[in-house]
């Protein structure tokens, strides 16, 4: 099975997450593609906040904190690129590196821009099977709206589950 990754919302950390990484987001795929070094991203531990494992997310990128389990650490540095962010917590950004031309035009819903063959915004990702490897984390290759979404595999859902891991929600992919 294959998931869709997505934040899950917890409120009591929303605030960390959404005034952290202000300004990141925007040039961090033009920093790497020009091979500039990526900025720090200062992030302190608000009062009374339970930072998750994964405290930020979006669905480019995702952070993880420095004591996340060891199984999922050694998946994702194997198949993300890691960059380091500092402050009172420590945690590290994520980019998955793994990309797979798998996204499935004819039976997943999505609408594309206005005069333009990029996809918008997909409702229902449905992956080909056959184009799918093994890594345990993925983005998949296309235009912004089919390739800015991460998934995973099962067995790292199930080892997230296993190690009582927070911060993200998995929605199923369908596969074809």
């Amino acid at each position: 099975m294959i998931w869709l990754v997505r934040f899950d919302g917890n409120e009591s950390y929303s605030d960390l997450t959404d005034h952290a990484f202000y300004g990141f987001y925007e040039d961090v795929f033009e920093i790497l593609s020009t091979g500039h070094k990526l900025p720090t991203v200062n992030v302190n531990e608000g009062p009374g906040l339970v930072v998750p494992t994964f405290p930020y997310f979006d669905p480019n990128m995702l952070a993880v904190r420095h004591d996340a389990p060891e199984s999922i650490q050694l998946m994702l540095s194997k198949n993300c690129l890691y960059f380091q962010a500092s402050g009172k917590l420590d945690y590290r950004i994520l980019i998955p590196r793994i990309q797979y031309d798998a996204f499935d035009y004819d039976y997943s819903d999505f609408d594309y821009f206005q005069d333009s063959s990029n996809v918008m915004i997909v409702r229902l990702f449905v992956l080909k099977k056959i184009r799918l490897g093994d890594a345990p984390i993925f983005r998949l290759t296309g235009s912004r709206g089919v390739s800015s979404d991460i998934f995973v595999s099962d067995l790292f859902r199930k080892t997230y589950e296993s190690k009582n891991c927070t911060g993200l929600r998995f929605k199923k992919a369908e596969v074809r």
